[in-house]
């Protein structure tokens, strides 16, 4: 009985974010495009318009222009893309923000389970909430143009949560490697700050704690595989950037 309460906290915890998340930002919802939303989203060739589908890898995120800013974001172009997608001819702000609070959400639900591997399930959550609930947090769903952050931030969470359960269990997993890689590409594919997963990897991997002397060479293992995750990541996206 108490591991069934023990697994039915950490789900629920977790799972109640989003409704929480809503409850804060649902205010917001129905506000028009405000600010660079227009240069971004209703006037960006790569979101409105079909072909953007295929462009938007090879385009800067700035529309109108030239190249060589080092603004390449194709996942946040993509993501941008297909809520236009699915608003038709005339974008909707209001479908674009939802996503932004679907968005915030999930972020503070992998935040929510990384923190639990360090603690309990409930300050874990309340650590969580307190993240998303901050008052910045409103610019980010406010602001269309503020997609990046949202997404290189679940990037980032979603790669330290896949690491540090490799570190607990003293081994990476095929499947959990390639969702670790597609939350690096996350985070490095959305904006420039998505760099701070190589970091945060190094910290957590710095401050896990220190198995016994027998199974030293497995960590060793789960750090090499890191490194090679991240690797691959970074040299992904460098590549997809110089062909842009």
């Amino acid at each position: 009985m108490t591991y069934r309460r023990t697994a039915a906290v950490r789900f629920l915890l977790p799972a109640s974010m989003f409704l929480l998340v809503f409850g804060l930002y649902a205010n917001a919802i129905n506000n028009p495009f405000i600010l660079f939303d227009g240069d971004v989203v209703l006037r960006h060739p790569d979101v409105i318009e079909p072909q953007g589908l295929t462009d938007l890898w090879f385009h800067d995120a700035r529309p109108g222009e030239p190249s060589g800013l080092g603004v390449y974001r194709p996942i946040t172009i993509l993501s941008l893309h297909l809520n236009a997608r699915m608003t038709g001819m005339t974008p909707d702000p209001t479908w674009f923000r939802v996503t932004n609070v679907l968005l915030l959400g999930m972020v503070g639900w992998l935040s929510a389970w990384w923190f639990g591997r360090y603690t309990r399930p409930l300050p874990a959550f309340v650590a969580a909430f307190l993240l998303v609930a901050h008052p910045l947090n409103a610019e980010l769903v406010n602001h269309i143009v503020c997609r990046g952050d949202l997404l290189a931030m679940l990037g980032i969470v979603g790669f330290a949560l896949a690491q540090r359960r490799a570190l607990m269990e003293q081994r990476w997993t095929p499947l959990f490697m390639l969702i670790a890689l597609a939350f690096a590409l996350i985070a490095l594919g959305s904006k420039e700050t998505g760099l701070l997963v190589l970091p945060v990897a190094a910290v957590q991997a710095w401050i896990a704690e220190k198995p016994p002397t027998d199974e030293r060479p497995r960590r060793r293992r789960v750090h090499y595989w890191t490194l090679v995750l991240l690797f691959a990541a970074v040299s992904a996206y460098l590549v997809a950037r110089s062909a842009a």
